[in-house]
């Protein structure tokens, strides 16, 4: 509520999440807090379709919470990056530049 209290009553929050991790929401704590706090952004992942009727009975309120992005999907994970980083491969041309330099001047994920 931090956020709330900086930014005023009249602030619209936005929580950018993937498709299957829409899926795993209601294993999160509080979930419903989420949904009154921000509306959910969900990208596109390559994976099985969401039941937003089940999601329903599990957070209600949460379809008519939801805006779902239109783009195209590209099959790169935070996950893919990290372990490349682990083995010392590149990340070119999957990240921003200006991330990739970040990470190489803070010395993550080495």
């Amino acid at each position: 509520m931090a956020l709330r209290d900086m930014q005023g009553a009249e602030a619209n929050f936005f929580f950018i999440l993937g498709r299957d991790t829409l899926a795993d929401l209601p294993l999160w704590k509080e979930p419903n807090k989420l949904i009154q706090i921000c509306r959910l952004v969900v990208a596109s992942r390559i994976s099985p379709s969401i039941d937003l009727h089940s999601l329903e009975a599990s957070i209600p309120g949460i379809k008519n919470n939801i805006i779902q992005l239109d783009m195209p999907v590209i099959e790169i994970s935070s996950s893919a990056i990290r372990q490349r980083l682990v083995q010392g491969l590149s990340i070119r041309y999957l990240v921003p530049d200006e991330v990739e330099k970040y990470i190489v001047e803070q010395k993550l994920y080495g």
